[in-house]
């Protein structure tokens, strides 16, 4: 029902007014009603993207931002399934079933995480490829979900051992992860 409509049918039975279309009253009414249905409208646009499920393109986009990247890349449905995994995680979320809502938020499920509780060491090796700017993005986000306390990277694609070299570690550090030279390199 539209406003005139409701506030037509709310005087009329009062019949204190006259509700006719050709009366000054309803004139009046239709002037209130242009404004009371444009407002209605932006509420109505307001609630739907007030929820992930009902949100269109823009309220997506708006909330992936917060992320501070936008999956242009990925259905939107897809895109509210990653977001609403993303936002059911929270500062207690420390298992390996939240990393891998946290994965897939992200848009990736194909990589692995390797945890080595001794040394206080955790690697992730992303199998997916992406731009080198999604990369970056990608580990920023990964390092900022996994504890502080433990020394994290991030790989992309395979990794070598030239790749472990190029970030300094001792062979100490090499050797406590349990993989033999040919395990690192392919």
């Amino acid at each position: 029902m539209t406003a005139l409509q409701s506030m037509k049918s709310a005087l009329g039975p009062t019949q204190l007014y006259n509700t006719s279309d050709s009366s000054n009253v309803s004139k009046e009414l239709k002037a209130y009603a242009a404004a009371l249905d444009y407002h209605r409208d932006r509420i109505d646009d307001t609630f739907a993207l007030s929820f992930i499920s009902t949100s269109a393109q823009s309220g997506i986009e708006d909330r992936e931002k917060l992320f501070g990247y936008t999956r242009s890349g990925y259905t939107l449905d897809e895109r509210k399934d990653m977001l609403i995994s993303r936002f059911s995680l929270n500062s207690s979320s420390h298992t390996v079933a939240d990393f891998e809502k946290f994965m897939f938020s992200l848009g990736t499920e194909n990589y692995l995480l390797t945890e080595h509780p001794a040394i206080e060491y955790i690697s992730v090796m992303v199998y997916d490829s992406f731009s080198d700017t999604i990369e970056k993005w990608l580990e920023e986000q990964i390092k900022q979900f996994l504890p502080s306390h433990c020394r994290c990277d991030v790989f992309f694609g395979g990794t070598s051992f030239n790749t472990l070299d190029s970030r300094n570690y001792s062979f100490s550090f090499l050797d406590g992860l349990g993989r033999s030279w040919n395990q690192i390199d392919n």
